[in-house]
Formats: structure tokens, sequence, C-alpha cells
């Protein structure tokens, strides 16, 4: 049985990847296939939606990474949103956090993804 569920939905230009549960070990195949399938749909931005990941073990913290890396050299804007305390702690502590753009909410995540967007130009 799976601990983590992983959600993937369209708004307009932005992709949404809903974590839900915990990414441990076993869970991380199954995530960084989760990144090829959100990569392929050449969506122009991403938001990893974390309100709902309750544990991400290290090789779940390297998939994100790596879908950082893609997202860079693919030129696709990535963002993380409503991390929950205890792992917002681990990406402060690995100084993770200062690899990627962190939102509150949907609404910041979105107007932050449009500003680097317009920015960019």
């Amino acid at each position: 049985m799976s601990n983590l569920t992983i959600k993937i939905e369209a708004q307009g230009n932005i992709t949404i990847m809903k974590l839900i549960g915990s990414a441990d070990m076993t869970e991380t195949q199954e995530f960084d296939a989760s990144i090829d399938k959100v990569l392929a749909l050449g969506c122009e931005h991403i938001i990893v939606d974390m309100k709902s990941l309750f544990f991400a073990c290290s090789m779940a913290l390297g998939s994100l990474v790596k879908l950082r890396k893609k997202c860079y050299q693919d030129k696709v804007k990535l963002g993380l949103l409503d991390i929950q305390p205890s792992l917002h702690k681990v990406l402060r502590t690995t100084q993770l956090d200062n690899l990627f753009s962190i939102y509150d909410t949907i609404e910041d995540a979105v107007k932050g993804q449009e500003q680097e967007e317009t920015s960019n130009e």
C-alpha cells in the first residue's frame, strides 16, 4: 500500500503536483515517475503543493532537487507551496530552502510565478 498520493492538475499554464501522505524510500520511484510525467506535459510553471505531505526522506528531498535541476534546464518555473513546519525546518537546516521559491498560498504561488515570468522578459 502506498503512503504517498500524488495528484496532478493543470490550471492554465501552471501544473500543480499535490503530495499527500509520506514520501519515504519506497515512494521515491513513484515520485520520480510523476516528476517525469509532469515535465512531459510541457508546462511553463510547476507548483508542488506540500500542504498534506507530512514526511519526506532524504531520497524524496533529492527528487525535489532533481526536479529543480530539470526545471532550470527546461526553463520551467518551479515553486513549493504550503510546506509543513517540520519539513520546512529540514529544508532550512539543509539550506535547500535557498534553492526554491516557497509560497504560503496558491494565490501567492500563482502571483509569484507570473511575476518571475514578467521579470525575465
